[in-house]
C-alpha cells in the first residue's frame, strides 16, 4: 500500500507551481513510519538540489548526470537505485495529478545485486548467541534476545524492531506482523523460547514497543552489541564481498535456509517470510533435500575407473 506524506494546500486548490519542491510533498512511499523517515532523509541528502527545477525541464540527460553525481559520492548501487526510484515516483505523481503533460524520461537504473548468500550454521549461531550472552562483553541481553527472535521467526529487521504489545498473543502463541514490506499482514507461530522472550520484554501499554533504545525510540539498524559480537566471532574476517558478510539480516536468511534444508516446502517458507510471490523464495531451492539428493537418481555406469 502507498500513502501520501501530505498534499499541499496549493495542490488541493489546483494552482501549484509545477516544481519538484512542491511535488516532493506528494512523494509516494511505503506506509511505515520508518519508510517515511528514510525517504525524507534520502531526498534531503541526495535530491534536494533539484527542488527548484521545473518538472518539464527534467530530461534523460539530467538523470544520467544525477546518476554520475551519486556514483561520485561512492554510494552503493542499491542506494543510487533508491534515489532514482524516489525521483521517478515524484515525476509519476506529477503525471497522476495532471501537473505535467510532458513525456516522462526513461530512467537509467543501475543493476542491483543484493541477494545475500551467507547463512549461519547451527554451530555458528550458537557461537553468536553465546558471545552475546557473555556479561564480560555485554551488560544487556537485549541483542541476544533479538538474535534468538530473528533466528526463530524469520522476521525482517524492521518488522522485529517495530513489534508492539498489541502484535503479541501469548495465549495463542502468535505474532501478528502488521507492517509487512509487501503491504500484507501475516501471523508467525511462537516457539517456547520466542514466547519467553516476548513475555520478558512485554510492555504495559498496548502500543509500546517490545524492543527499543534507551530513549524509547525504535531501532533502525543493528546495534553496536550485535556488530561487536559478529566481530568477536570473526565471521567477516577477510571477507570483502558484502553479500557474504554476516549482518543482522543474515539471521532471517538463516531461518529460511534451515527450514528448507529440513524439507519444509518453499511455498510454506515463503508464507512465513512474507514473500508476495514465490520468486523471492526460489533463492533457497538449491538447499532443499530433494534438490541435493536428486543427483543420486542419475543412472550408474558399469565401468572400471
Amino acid at each position: 500500500m502507498r500513502i501520501f506524506l501530505y498534499i499541499p494546500h496549493e495542490v488541493r486548490n489546483g494552482n501549484t507551481e509545477r516544481r519538484l519542491a512542491t511535488l516532493y510533498s506528494l512523494t509516494l512511499c511505503d506506509d511505515s513510519k520508518k519508510g517515511v523517515r528514510t525517504e525524507l532523509r534520502r531526498w534531503e541528502l541526495h535530491l534536494s538540489h533539484l527542488e527548484q527545477r521545473e518538472i518539464s525541464s527534467i530530461k534523460k540527460l539530467d538523470l544520467v548526470r544525477l546518476r554520475c553525481h551519486l556514483e561520485k559520492k561512492n554510494l552503493s548501487p542499491q542506494t543510487i537505485y533508491h534515489c532514482l526510484s524516489l525521483l521517478r515516483r515524484v515525476l509519476y505523481t506529477a503525471k497522476e495529478y495532471e501537473l505535467s503533460d510532458t513525456k516522462l524520461p526513461s530512467f537509467p537504473m543501475p543493476k542491483v545485486k543484493n541477494q545475500r548468500y551467507r547463512f549461519l550454521s547451527i554451530d555458528e549461531a550458537n557461537m553468536l548467541i553465546t558471545c552475546l550472552s557473555n556479561r564480560k562483553f555485554f551488560s544487556s541481553m537485549l541483542w541476544r534476545d533479538l538474535t534468538v527472535m530473528s533466528l526463530n521467526t524469520g522476521l525482517r529487521p524492521n518488522e522485529l524492531f517495530n513489534l508492539r504489545r498489541c502484535h503479541i498473543s501469548l495465549k495463542n502463541k502468535i505474532i501478528y506482523v502488521a507492517e509487512s514490506k509487501n503491504g500484507d499482514s501475516r501471523y508467525i507461530k511462537m516457539k517456547p523460547i520466542v514466547a519467553s522472550i516476548c513475555q520478558k520484554h512485554l510492555p504495559a501499554s498496548r502500543e509500546a514497543l517490545l524492543f527499543h533504545k534507551k530513549n524509547g525510540e525504535s531501532f533502525t539498524q543493528a546495534g553496536f552489541p550485535f556488530r561487536r559480537a559478529v566481530k568477536l566471532c570473526r565471521f567477516n574476517e577477510d571477507i570483502t564481498d558484502t553479500l557474504y558478510k554476516v549482518v543482522f539480516y543474515t539471521l532471517r536468511h538463516t531461518f529460511a535456509s534451515w527450514l528448507v534444508m529440513q524439507g519444509v516446502p518453499l511455498y510454506s517458507v515463503g508464507k512465513m517470510l512474507g514473500h508476495k510471490t514465490t520468486i523471492m523464495t526460489q533463492r533457497y531451492a538449491h538447499l532443499s533435500p530433494d534438490y541435493m539428493n536428486s543427483i543420486d537418481k542419475l543412472p550408474d555406469f558399469d565401468i572400471k575407473i
